[in-house]
């Protein structure tokens, strides 16, 4: 079992992450490109110096769609829809499928596969910006788990920012 925490700089044009290990190492950055028509979200492991996943919006979908790459080949994609209540994400991957439970939008959440924990995501107030904590129980695919806890924060969030924004004009 594996605990990092991650940082978004709210700061910053465009989306920036840091993650670092529970002996506050940075051990990965997420990067999105800016003023580019792709809008990708490069993932970086800082040890080996190299790009693990870059993370790209699907357009004209009529649902919220994200994917993530390693190289240049499609690992996974998660959709996000919408029930009467709620929210439900739907991942598929190389990986196998994986269930999201809980309030992702409070950052209070576990990722499941075949109905067993492998992380989990909590909301942790940190000196200012959000941050959260995310436990990895599966130590086979740590790289794998951060880029799917930044892919869905980034379909949660900026899916809701544009929605809220609609729906306020």
């Amino acid at each position: 079992m594996r605990h990092f925490y991650i940082k978004q700089r709210i700061f910053s044009i465009g989306d920036k992450y840091n993650i670092y290990d529970e002996n506050e190492n940075l051990c990965y950055k997420a990067t999105k490109e800016i003023f580019t028509l792709t809008s990708k979200l490069h993932i970086f492991d800082e040890k080996k110096q190299k790009e693990i996943f870059f993370i790209r919006k699907k357009y004209f979908t009529f649902l919220p769609q994200y994917e993530m790459y390693k190289d240049e080949n499609l690992v996974a994609s998660v959709i996000k829809r919408f029930t009467f209540f709620s929210h439900k994400i739907d991942i598929t991957s190389d990986y196998g499928d994986f269930e999201v439970l809980g309030d992702f939008m409070s950052h209070d959440f576990e990722i499941n596969y075949n109905s067993k924990k492998v992380a989990s995501v909590h909301k942790r107030w940190l000196s200012f910006g959000d941050a959260y904590e995310i436990t990895i129980n599966d130590d086979s695919k740590v790289d794998f788990y951060i880029a799917l806890v930044i892919m869905i924060d980034n379909c949660i969030h900026n899916e809701s920012s544009a929605t809220n924004h609609h729906h306020n004009n």
